[in-house]
């Protein structure tokens, strides 16, 4: 998993504003890859258990490594669209409504 931890400080220069995108621009970023991390870790047990069985023919491990590749390769786009629908929707957030991003901050600091 992801350990990078990115915690906002205010100080007289910066705005809740500021915060919020700092926020945008790190969090769902990171959440991607760990999510990412966690499908390729996935993929690889499962062709382990797969290479290692000894009670299937050959081409039916090509076949589940295939389903495998299918299913890792729709994680993979399923990701990145979820990573684009919440980083659009939270940017929709405070551009458009400054106010929500101190709704935001205090979710988080909470």
């Amino acid at each position: 998993m992801n350990t990078n931890i990115h915690q906002s400080h205010l100080s007289t220069t910066d705005s809740l504003h500021e915060t919020g995108i700092d926020f945008i621009q790190h969090k769902p970023l990171d959440a991607l890859i760990d999510v990412e991390e966690d499908s390729k870790v996935k993929y690889n047990s499962i062709l382990k258990l797969i290479e290692s069985t000894s009670d299937m023919s050959t081409q039916e491990k090509i076949d589940a490594m295939n389903k495998s590749y299918n299913r890792r390769s729709q994680e993979h786009w399923q990701n990145i669209r979820n990573f684009a629908f919440v980083s659009l929707g939270l940017l929709g957030l405070v551009i458009i409504a400054p106010s929500t991003t101190k709704t935001i901050h205090k979710i988080i600091s909470a």
